[in-house]
Parts: C-alpha cells; sequence; structure tokens
C-alpha cells in the first residue's frame, strides 16, 4: 500500500515430514518485510528434504521478493496458471 518494494530473506528448517519447524529472518531492507515473509512461512509446507532415500529435516533460505507490478505483469497475474504433467 506505501508503495515500497524489497526483500526478505528467512532460514527455515523442515522436518522429516515437510513441517516448518523453525523460522528467523537473516536480512531485508524493511523490518516489515522481515514480519511479513515470517507470516506466510510458518503456513507453508515442504517435501522433506531426501538422503539416501530418507526423508530428513533440512534447513533452507528462501528469498521473498516484495514489488509492485507493472499493469503489464498485473493482467498475467490474474491468468491462470497452466501446468503439463510428464
Amino acid at each position: 500500500e506505501a508503495g515500497v518494494e524489497g526483500e526478505a530473506t528467512v532460514s527455515v528448517v523442515i522436518d522429516a515430514r515437510g513441517n516448518v519447524r523453525e523460522v528467523a529472518a537473516l536480512r531485508s531492507n524493511r523490518p516489515e518485510f522481515e514480519e511479513a515473509t515470517l507470516d506466510a512461512v510458518r503456513q507453508w509446507e515442504f517435501a522433506p528434504g531426501m538422503k539416501e532415500g530418507r526423508a530428513v529435516s533440512a534447513r533452507i533460505e528462501i528469498p521473498v521478493r516484495f514489488w509492485i507490478p507493472s499493469p503489464e505483469e498485473s493482467r498475467a497475474l490474474e491468468r491462470p496458471v497452466r501446468a503439463s504433467w510428464f
């Protein structure tokens, strides 16, 4: 709403079931982006990490970009995404 763009990067621990267990802000250009990113990532579900055929916990870093789309980007974001499965 304020017309501000930026990025926040968070560290996430994902357990062997794909659930988020820990999140921490690593860096951002605005503190409010950190909280928004942390709140969103806490709700996500992931495929667990795999090692030697077994599901394992893993720590990853996720960058999240906040931007104001151009009119063309806005129209593209409104279109349904179609995926082909192999």
